[in-house]
């Protein structure tokens, strides 16, 4: 048992006394194939001065020094805290700290989806909101765009969409509607600013997504129950609130700050750099095919968990809707063919 903890002490001895012959040819090939040409030159040393970094090794080194040697005091100390009443002490100690844990448990770890977004928001406003009050948020040189009344229409359709899915959420499909409209906006937004890839692509998830929540909402009462108090509401439009004006200023103050755009490397790189004429998908799958590797991954991990929690599921459909009112035996309805016809070449 002790081969492999050696084998990493040793591995770290030579990195940390010989860094320039141990992983030195593996940095520049590592370096050399990241810039794709020359690289400039650089040293690899054991220290660099007496920094922050030299002092952190020291303290660290010192502390696990004096455990080490003093480990038996340690042990004679605990041996003479066995002869009080050991358990008893003990017993209140786990009592205690239990208590505590089930405590701070059951208020975080309650089971509600909207406990877990509340405290999630809250703790990104309270960690972000004194650096960007450090920086000063405010809008910047550049100025703002000009807005004309197509896209002010759909700001405004979007905004009173987005309420309202808000305001009817007990009613599951009115709710889904209204969504959608969000979705839908969203792509058109992607196609009044020059991104059709991405207007298609949001468009067919939106299309996908809205039909199968269509499904689930089959097997689903039509209204969700009224569980929450009136003082939690305002609680969360005041919380949701404060999120919205923070990315508000946020995102104000980043497009009207000066700066200078990487697509000019990207245009310049696309052909010498990665062979390839589509700048979208070269930048996919070369500059940042790490990332895309990780969004690949993701899917196919929420796809096997999707398939583990259904495999055995046996669905029953209800005998009718919300109202009491029967399903139709007709499997594909006049409207719903009629329609069809036009829309699924358009999709």
């Amino acid at each position: 048992m002790k081969i492999p903890v050696e084998i990493l002490v040793f591995a770290c001895l030579m990195v940390g006394m010989f860094p320039a012959f141990s992983v030195g040819p593996l940095l520049y090939a590592a370096a050399s194939a990241t810039l794709g040409g020359d690289v400039p030159e650089y040293q690899l040393t054991v220290a660099h001065g007496f920094n922050l970094p030299l002092l952190m090794s020291f303290v660290a080194f010192i502390g696990g020094l004096l455990m080490y040697t003093q480990r038996q005091r340690f042990f004679d100390f605990h041996a003479r805290f066995k002869e009080i009443d050991e358990k008893a002490v003990f017993e209140a100690i786990v009592s205690q700290i239990s208590d505590t844990a089930h405590t701070v448990t059951a208020y975080i770890e309650n089971g509600s989806l909207q406990r877990y977004a509340m405290l999630l928001i809250v703790s990104v406003i309270a960690v972000s909101v004194l650096p960007l009050w450090d920086l000063g948020i405010a809008i910047g040189s550049n100025g703002l765009s000009p807005v004309d009344w197509p896209t002010l229409i759909g700001v405004a359709i979007l905004v009173v969409a987005a309420l309202g899915t808000a305001a009817v959420h007990r009613d599951r499909f009115f709710a889904l509607v209204l969504l959608s409209v969000v979705g839908l906006l969203v792509a058109l937004g992607f196609a009044r600013f020059s991104a059709p890839d991405l207007a298609m692509t949001q468009l067919s998830v939106e299309v996908v997504t809205i039909v199968l929540l269509m499904l689930a909402l089959y097997y689903m009462p039509s209204w969700t129950p009224f569980e929450t108090p009136k003082g939690h509401r305002i609680r969360d439009i005041l919380i949701a609130g404060a999120a919205g004006i923070g990315m508000t200023l946020i995102t104000l103050a980043m497009l009207t700050q000066p700066f200078t755009s990487i697509s000019e490397f990207f245009l310049e790189n696309s052909k010498p750099g990665a062979g390839g004429t589509n700048v979208v998908n070269v930048i996919l799958v070369d500059f940042r095919g790490f990332d895309t590797l990780g969004e690949i991954t993701v899917l196919g991990i929420a796809a096997l968990g999707i398939y583990a929690m259904l495999r055995h599921v046996d669905l029953t459909p209800p005998p009718g809707d919300g109202q009491g009112h029967p399903w139709t035996r007709d499997a594909y309805p006049m409207m719903l063919q009629q329609i069809a016809r036009p829309m699924l070449p358009l999709a």
